[in-house]
């Protein structure tokens, strides 16, 4: 096997062996390629820096070196997906011995299955005796890291662990927590006789703030009960302009400045100014944590509140007198004190009972609530059609009040809820529509607020999401540790709550990770599908697609519609020998006309009766057994209009995942580029969600609903974005447009086009522009805080 550089680009030829000569020309134009991606951007900021300062007076400048970074980014990832074909070949052996720079980049961009499996461990097991993973910070961060960062993974051994400690470079070793809960770990280490693997998480935190931009030597080192010990020596790329995992830091300094006279100036106008009774069910918790949280209600800009505390039997001295405090300083605070514990859901019905608010926000005993949070939740409220229920977006706070971690969100998301809590806090919504639900079910402690999230959402008129954080997750010891104890009946609980609410309608299934959960709905008896795959005569692409349908499709109830649009009869004699073997597929003529997609698709699809149509790229095979069906159970639902596919580039890395409006001033594929194996953005990519539009080189739509909306536009879409166009349709007429990762393919991409089809006309592009300008200015699957020039969900900068 031959790489070497055509036009710019890496090839591979011929099934020569790797030699060292080509290992050395890859080693060095990586290098090189790196060496001037730092450059640019060093350049390009401190342009834009003049540029600020003169007014705009060296914006050609800038567009140039901004030309010159989006191009090495782009060489950069073409390397980058290289090198994974590289490392999964039979060939890596012979790489290791040649060490060097190679292998630097082999840690950034190797992909790495982050569910442990015991099979890659027992010989690593027998050979060190410790088995030492570190999960963050995330490999798949290739702009380097800044601010605040998490350092944690697992460490286990036969005879358990008694210390791990992480150093960066020869500075003092960071404080280290170690024995947090890992079931992920256990169950897949069940086989091996290893001690405690249950308790065998690690977590630190790294403020890079002190550190100047360049590769960090990062140590961490396990030492177990036997006194053996093992190192993990790993490189971390600390970049302080970079757009890494630690850029919130940053993006807190640029967006997050407060106007306390305008809010004071708003806050006058309201003509709407409700009771809202916060509910805090208190159990055992550390009087000074209590104090924090107490006083984060205390300190609200928005003054009409009342604060409902219950003791749900800690009966702790300390903790009384303290409630008792706060109750006498402050006559908003109440109080109430349960004999016996009931668990958190009869506390906080005991809270709900208490309270006198028109609307409820749900505190938990060791977080805190921003200064505003009430402010911009009534805010909301302002507006004629007041919503039922709310939701913000939020972070993590440590012992130090540093922030880190946060969640931006999605707007309300019917489907995406259901595989995970996303909503979590501030959650604020009607008193009395809790109360006509039933108020908390303490079957469901735990994830009681998801529970009652989900009752509520079938009887609210509207839920509004606040893109702000206005919550504060805290990660002192006692609450990690709490966290982690309970944690195996969390899981048993969040899977109790969905299982309950789609009961009679869908079963749950165990999604991908822990905690997520994949829905699965029936599929009416006789649904058919026809499936039209267009086709410019490349015989061994389609072939390559259609062994994967018979093979992985895990429904049989199609037919296959091929879309004949080359200029030989070559497809022709492909398709009647297809057709000999007993296979449902049929020849739809449309050889020597012009190459229009939506124009072929429309008349294709004008010759299917069955109930669902799945429009599918020749250049796609599918990857996951039963990718078919995946998409049947959740097209045939009727109030589900399309749903895409989870696409991967043949290197492994994401294509598709869903189409997020607004990128690149258009349009983009979310996720593309990070690794397909890797969790990214709170599992988002292997979660079944909403989203505004998804790709048609894999997109199942109900016929019914293709003709209602008028099917692809053949004028004003030809050749580039009928498929964004149609999705955006079907979600406009009130239809949901679904992303599963259940369905997942390769998509070699564009294999039957020829150069000039390969890019929108720029009449294309402002027809979009011009149709879509609401949905591009604000996806509501999307969240405003996070970037709109890369497709990776990463922090937006200034």
């Amino acid at each position: 096997m031959f790489f070497g550089l055509s036009e710019n680009r890496w090839v591979v030829q011929g099934n020569a062996d790797l030699n060292d000569e080509h290992i050395e020309r890859m080693e060095a134009e990586i290098a090189r390629l790196s060496k001037e991606l730092i450059a640019a951007r060093r350049d390009l900021d401190l342009v834009q820096e003049t540029m600020i300062r003169s007014l705009g007076t060296e914006s050609g400048t800038v567009k140039r070196l901004s030309n010159r970074v989006a191009h090495l980014e782009h060489r950069t990832a073409e390397t980058d997906g290289l090198l994974h074909a590289m490392l999964d070949s039979r060939i890596w052996k012979m790489l290791q011995s040649v060490g060097g720079a190679i292998l630097s980049a082999q840690y950034f961009v190797q992909r790495r299955d982050p569910r442990p499996k015991a099979k890659n461990f027992v010989d690593e097991e027998k050979r060190h005796g410790i088995l030492l993973r570190c999960d963050k910070p995330s490999s798949s961060e290739r702009d380097g890291v800044s601010g605040k960062i998490e350092i944690s993974g697992w460490v286990a051994a036969r005879d358990g662990i008694s210390n791990v400690e992480i150093q960066v470079e020869s500075a003092p070793p960071l404080k280290t927590r170690f024995g947090l809960k890992r079931p992920d770990v256990k169950q897949s280490l069940a086989q091996l006789k290893l001690r405690d693997t249950l308790n065998s998480g690690f977590l630190a935190f790294l403020d890079t703030a002190q550190l100047g931009d360049g590769v960090y030597r990062v140590s961490i080192r396990a030492t177990a009960r036997n006194g053996s010990s093992r190192e993990l020596v790993l490189p971390l790329f600390v970049n302080q302009r970079g757009t890494g995992m630690g850029e919130y830091s940053r993006w807190l300094e640029s967006f997050e400045a407060r106007d306390a006279g305008l809010i004071e100036l708003q806050s006058r106008k309201f003509g709407y100014r409700p009771l809202v009774s916060v509910l805090v069910p208190v159990y055992k918790t550390d009087a000074d944590i209590l104090r924090q949280t107490i006083d984060s209600v205390k300190k609200q800009s928005y003054p009409n509140w009342e604060l409902c505390l219950v003791d749900d039997g800690s009966k702790m001295p300390d903790l009384t007198s303290l409630l008792e405090a706060e109750a006498a300083d402050d006559a908003r605070i109440r109080i109430a004190s349960r004999v016996q514990q009931g668990g958190i859901s009869a506390a906080s019905n005991d809270a709900l009972a208490m309270s006198k608010g028109e609307y409820i926000a749900l505190l938990d005993h060791d977080d805190q609530l921003t200064e505003d949070a009430l402010y911009h939740m009534v805010s909301e409220l302002q507006q004629e059609d007041a919503p039922d229920l709310l939701y913000s977006d939020e972070d993590h706070m440590d012992e130090a009040g540093r922030r880190f971690s946060p969640f931006f969100k999605p707007d309300w998301s019917p489907d995406l809820i259901l595989g995970e809590n996303y909503v979590c806090h501030l959650m604020m919504f009607r008193r009395d529509l809790a109360v006509a639900v039933g108020g908390f079910r303490t079957g469901f402690d735990l994830s009681q607020d998801h529970d009652i999230l989900l009752r509520m959402s079938t009887k609210a008129n509207r839920i509004v999401h606040v893109p702000k954080i206005l919550y504060h997750w805290r990660t002192n010891l006692q609450s990690m540790n709490r966290a982690s104890n309970s944690e195996d009946k969390a899981l048993a609980s969040s899977f109790g709550v969905v299982a309950d609410f789609l009961k009679g309608r869908a079963t749950v299934e165990e999604g991908m990770y822990p905690g997520r959960w994949r829905i699965r709905y029936p599929v009416p008896a006789g649904t058919r599908v026809s499936i039209l795959i267009p086709t410019a005569g490349k015989l061994d692409v389609l072939g390559r697609n259609l062994k994967a349908l018979w093979d992985k499709a895990g429904y049989s109830n199609y037919e296959v519609v091929i879309i004949d649009n080359s200029k030989a009869d070559a497809v022709e004699k492909f398709v009647d020998g297809v057709k000999k073997s007993g296979k449902p597929v049929r020849l739809f003529d449309q050889r020597g006309e012009p190459f229009n997609y939506s124009s072929l698709n429309n008349r294709a699809a004008a010759t299917c009766d069955s109930e669902l149509l799945l429009f599918l790229n020749d250049d796609t095979e599918g990857i996951a057994q039963g990718w078919l069906l995946a998409m049947v159970e959740l097209a045939m639902r009727q109030e589900v209009g399309a749903v895409g596919a989870k696409l991967l580039y043949p290197s492994g890395l994401i294509q598709h995942g869903g189409v997020t409006m607004g990128l690149a001033e258009i349009c983009g594929h979310s996720f593309k580029g990070l690794e397909g194996k890797s969790r990214h953005y709170n599992d988002f990519p292997d979660l079944i969600r909403n989203v505004s539009a998804v790709t048609a080189a894999c997109v199942m739509i109900r016929n019914e609903v293709f003709r209602e909306v008028g099917g692809f536009d053949e004028a004003m879409f030809p050749i580039a974005y009928n498929d964004i166009d149609l999705t955006l349709k079907i979600g406009a007429a009130g239809y949901r447009v679904l992303y599963t990762p259940f369905a997942l393919l390769y998509h070699y991409e564009a294999f039957s086009k020829n150069e000039g089809e390969l890019h929108p006309h720029p009449a294309e592009t402002k027809a979009l522009k011009t149709k879509w300008k609401d949905v591009i200015a604000r996806d509501p699957f999307y969240n405003p805080n996070l970037t709109r020039h890369k497709e990776n969900w990463s922090l937006k900068w200034d």
